[in-house]
């Protein structure tokens, strides 16, 4: 970043190519159509550009970086709000597509390219039961905090969070499994 900082061209194209494929892996469960993904994504990055010099190099990146893309989220959603027919239409394209393809459910979760996305979680979820799958649902897609679903569920918040530690353990076992056997 510091490179970056001090104009060199080059230093974004590589903050790009480390960044871009997990931030897109972050976006586009979040988002109704690969379109939208790449707005954002390309809104994170060019908010990045226009706030470089903001940056405290005392100071980790990742945690800044990852404020601006939620951020750029935030705005997006905030847009969405304001252009009712629009955000409905998102909200269906989002639900169909979860129905199709449940997504990753951690910014953890190995970084991937748009190419390599469709697909990418085939089987993953089979043999989860329904209070898994409901877990996921109310964490990763509909973003609940961790008292939010235990209210839902009827249980603690710490075994909410136990609960879904030990799915996304689960999840990246098998995710990584997965990668072994390609």
């Amino acid at each position: 970043m510091q490179w970056y900082q001090e104009g060199n061209v080059a230093a974004f194209d590589e903050l790009y190519r480390r960044h871009a494929p997990k931030a897109y892996g972050y976006v586009r469960p979040r988002t109704a159509t690969r379109q939208q993904a790449d707005d954002l994504l390309q809104a994170c990055f060019l908010k990045l550009h226009q706030s470089r010099h903001q940056f405290d190099l005392s100071q980790p990146f990742l945690p800044w970086f990852w404020t601006i893309l939620r951020s750029a989220h935030a705005d997006s959603l905030r847009r969405d709000r304001r252009n009712p027919a629009q955000a409905n239409a998102s909200e269906e394209a989002a639900r169909a597509l979860w129905e199709k393809l449940p997504e990753a459910v951690s910014t953890d979760a190995p970084a991937f390219t748009t190419e390599l996305f469709d697909g990418l979680f085939d089987g993953l979820f089979d043999g989860l039961s329904a209070d898994q799958r409901r877990l996921i649902e109310l964490r990763a897609r509909r973003e609940l905090t961790f008292e939010e679903i235990a209210e839902k569920l009827s249980i603690t918040p710490a075994t909410a969070r136990q609960r879904f530690s030990r799915l996304i353990k689960t999840l990246k076992s098998r995710l990584s499994k997965g990668a072994n056997h390609e």
